[in-house]
């Protein structure tokens, strides 16, 4: 029956509105509880020693919690009887090993063997005998018929024994292979090589540092060491179980263990350094023809004949090559702003400005550079973002405070290197006409319903007075008539 009936009455409906069931494992509850309570207590009922699972299980007609544990029937397993989530009542009830009740709801326990039988692990049944050496031979009929009393089934060539009978079966026998490796050449001896071998038995212990990538032996003077290559050295150094601490340094075996940051430099992964030539662009300019042919000046022929008159250019020889020398060697000093006194002043402050740009462009706020000149004064503005508060640091690495706020500009700096001002400012409001708010104010689009045209279905006719073959005489004239 259903947790509600409906039965239809006249005059009305009736319900019929079962009574919650009775848990008959005992305890209060029904079997939906016994479930709850079996979820809520797997953790603790899984600390029971060698168990393996919990579930719910009609024992006889009653529904309680089976706990299944590791081992065999035949085995004697000591289980506790003093635990704090449930009590014990009762030692190998049927087909159980013991029955514990839990404290708090009061459901029955029961614990039991796990016994899982898997039909493919089984043994297997059938009896597989071995195979007989007995060769299969077609059976002759006698050609001639028996006489009375003797069998009519006998080949006329008389019977053969089996095989088996005369030559006798070989039995198995019984034989050892060694696996054991002669080794045809004996172990290198000397430093070099007790060094690698112990680098390579300890290789497990000396992985263990933090990061470590891989491993090398290296010779130092007389004595041999093994390098470990990891990804970042640590300071100080940190302690390895493997490994000893002598110092600063570690020791394995005897040997000193090095510790280096492992950087290699790959020339397929670098960067390319592309250098993009100008392009250099020709102008276009239109080319008009004349209208009339160029006329020929007094005194020149006009047709040649006779092959060619001109006069022919002088032809200059090729001169040979020679072979001669140069001086490659270049100036150590060419790099300092001490250059050649050609160069203007200018040129000198925008080498600077291109050699601390990455250094200038690091303060807070910075966009962008310029180059200033008054009189024979240089400078370097750097503009900033507005609200950019201005560090307060007197020194900031490559440049040291000269002036605080003032009229001209935020701050000012001098810069170690070079004597040039650099003077922070704030970035100006730039009005680009481009980007303005457009005055334009379109007007709404009004769109107009579509109709549809109805045809005649005869064409019109002409009015009076017109003409009704076309073309006339009219469309015969051309433009010049």
């Amino acid at each position: 029956m259903s947790a509600a009936e409906i039965v239809e009455q006249k005059g009305g409906m009736k319900f019929i509105i079962e009574a919650p069931k009775i848990n008959p494992a005992g305890g209060s509850g029904d079997v939906a509880a016994i479930r709850k309570a079996a979820g809520a207590m797997r953790a603790k009922l899984m600390t029971f020693p060698n168990a393996t699972l919990v579930e719910n299980q009609k024992v006889g007609d009653k529904t309680a919690i089976v706990i299944s544990v590791k081992g065999k029937k035949d085995e004697t397993q000591e289980l506790p009887k003093d635990l704090d989530y449930m009590d014990f009542k009762g030692d190998k009830p049927d087909n159980f090993l013991a029955e514990y009740q839990l404290k708090n709801e009061g459901f029955k326990v029961f614990v039991k063997n796990l016994g899982i039988k898997v039909s493919s692990l089984s043994p297997n049944k059938n009896k597989i005998m071995p195979r007989s050496p007995i060769k299969w031979q077609k059976k002759r009929k006698r050609d001639v018929v028996p006489e009375g009393g003797s069998p009519s089934k006998w080949p006329a060539s008389g019977f053969k024994l089996p095989r088996s009978k005369n030559v006798p079966v070989a039995k198995p026998v019984k034989f050892e292979v060694s696996l054991e490796v002669e080794q045809k050449t004996e172990k290198k001896t000397g430093a070099k090589h007790d060094v690698k071998r112990a680098a390579i038995v300890g290789r497990k212990d000396l992985m263990e540092f933090p990061g470590a990538r891989r491993l090398r032996c290296k010779k130092t003077d007389d004595s041999y060491s093994i390098v470990i290559y990891a990804k970042s050295v640590p300071s100080p150094l940190p302690a390895v179980k493997s490994l000893e601490m002598n110092g600063d340094k570690y020791k394995y075996k005897g040997y000193d263990v090095v510790v280096k940051a492992e950087k290699m430099k790959v020339k397929g992964l670098k960067t390319k350094k592309w250098k993009v030539k100008q392009q250099v662009r020709k102008k276009w300019v239109k080319k008009t023809k004349p209208a009339e042919a160029p006329k020929p000046a007094e005194g020149t022929e006009s047709e040649i004949t006779g092959g060619c008159k001109l006069a022919s250019e002088p032809v200059s020889k090729k001169k040979p090559a020679r072979a001669f020398w140069t001086d490659l060697l270049v100036e150590s000093d060419k790099g300092d702003m001490d250059v050649d006194k050609k160069v203007s002043d200018k040129k000198k402050l925008k080498k600077v400005v291109q050699e601390k740009r990455r250094k200038l462009m690091t303060f807070p706020g910075a966009l962008r550079l310029t180059c200033s000149k008054k009189g024979n004064d240089y400078w370097i503005n750097l503009y900033v973002k507005k609200g950019t508060q201005v560090p307060v640091k007197n020194d900031q690495g490559f440049m040291d405070l000269q002036k605080p706020v003032n009229a001209v500009a935020l701050s000012e700096y001098l810069l170690k290197d070079h004597p040039y001002r650099v003077l922070i400012k704030e970035q100006p409001s730039f009005k680009i006409k481009s980007l303005r708010v457009s005055k334009r104010k379109p007007g709404k689009v009004q769109g107009k319903k579509w109709m549809r045209k109805d045809k005649p279905s005869e064409l019109p006719k002409a009015a009076p007075d017109t003409p009704t073959e076309w073309p006339g005489k009219e469309s015969e004239k051309t433009k010049r008539d």
